[in-house]
């Protein structure tokens, strides 16, 4: 999987792991596989499935594909595996269209990256279904969703989202948005500079 050319941070998002008691996988698992496949300075964040890596600009469709191969051979866990660029990350941030909930309750607001590009016109179904005072939107291929009345009692669950918008997504919240772009961007300045 390593290859030449520009090394960038990236980060791999697996959905729905050790949640609730499914899809049980050890942080310690997961950067053994990705270094089996290659990833330089692999090392993962919480324990909600999330991988920082570096790898060659252009690799995310095929880290994923190599990332959930492996999952599903060495562990049988068969999981969704989203990867963003640091760079990704960074626009993402950027374009927070809640700035405000950022700094005053980024707990519950939360990006949904997606596997692929959602259906524009299923935000309009996510508005409809909000009832707890939810405000929604989609910046790129990420939806932002600030959970006003909290996210457990909302009706806009991983389901519904991704059967609205005709994709895979997996949600992280804002600290952890942030955080995963901090460290992927430090990977990558620290890559260069070698």
């Amino acid at each position: 999987m390593a290859a030449g050319g520009i090394r960038l941070g990236h980060v791999a998002l697996l959905r729905g792991v050790n949640v609730g008691g499914r899809n049980r996988i050890r942080m310690e698992d997961l950067r053994q596989i990705a270094i089996d496949l290659g990833l330089a300075g692999a090392r993962t964040y919480l324990q909600s499935g999330n991988l920082v890596f570096l790898t060659s600009e252009g690799s995310g469709l095929s880290v994923e594909e190599a990332l959930r191969g492996a999952l599903a051979q060495r562990l049988g866990t068969s999981v969704a595996v989203i990867v963003k660029s640091q760079t990704a990350l960074a626009a993402a941030t950027a374009a927070n269209p809640f700035g405000e909930a950022a700094s005053s309750d980024p707990s519950h607001l939360l990006v949904t990256f997606m596997s692929s590009g959602p259906r524009r016109d299923g935000v309009a179904a996510l508005r409809a279904a909000a009832k707890l005072s939810e405000r929604v939107e989609l910046v790129g291929d990420e939806l932002f969703i600030h959970y006003v009345g909290g996210v457990a009692d909302s009706r806009l669950t991983s389901a519904l989202i991704d059967r609205a918008l005709e994709a895979t997504g997996t949600a992280r919240n804002w600290n952890t948005v942030v955080a995963l772009e901090a460290l992927a961007r430090g990977l990558g300045q620290g890559d260069e500079a070698r």
